[in-house]
């Protein structure tokens, strides 16, 4: 009994003394934000940067959805998944950048109701632009990084939100970002 006493109490004390961090991997910008999943402002994410995190980063301005991905170097990663457009169609669509031929190839498919796509991404930037109809209610995105389907690689609007989930719907025509900020 009194072994079991003294295990529980190295146990309560090593708990209190380990940091309480956010998950992620170290990186800047992997802490979550106070608003998480409640965005406030659909602009370009403040902390956009080429090449020093893999993230997703999406956001939206004057009628265009902005998709991109960066890797944080140390070799090509894996960006997969799909984007849904619920309640419309998708009438735009145009590639960003990327790699065309060899193993790091940048491969997207697209039709009326949405996109399927597989980035190869290193220390550059990938990423698509695209419109949908009045009709389109929501986009539905489900995405992974290097198989993992992790909210912490995912930047929604300027202040960066995680979504909940890294499968998460958000409204197809959000308002533009204020002007002059």
């Amino acid at each position: 009994m009194r072994r079991c006493l003294v295990a529980a109490s190295f146990l309560v004390l090593a708990l209190m003394l380990v940091p309480n961090e956010a998950p992620g991997d170290g990186k800047k910008g992997d802490k979550p934000k106070a608003n998480d999943g409640v965005i406030t402002d659909w602009g370009k994410p403040k902390d956009f940067e080429v090449g020093k995190v893999n993230a997703y980063w999406i956001w939206y301005d004057e009628g265009v959805w902005y998709f991109r991905t960066t890797g944080g170097g140390k070799g090509a990663h894996s960006f997969q998944g799909t984007i849904e457009v619920v309640g419309g169609q998708l009438i735009d669509l145009k590639g960003k950048k990327g790699e065309f031929k060899g193993k790091k190839a940048d491969r997207f498919a697209f039709g009326p109701k949405g996109i399927v796509f597989d980035f190869k991404t290193d220390e550059g930037v990938e990423g698509l632009n695209f419109a949908v109809d009045r009709g389109a209610t929501a986009l539905k995105f489900t995405l992974a990084l290097d198989g993992d389907a992790a909210p912490r690689h995912i930047r929604i609007g300027k202040q960066g939100d995680h979504p909940k989930e890294a499968v998460f719907t958000v409204p197809a025509h959000p308002p533009d970002p204020p002007k002059g900020k």
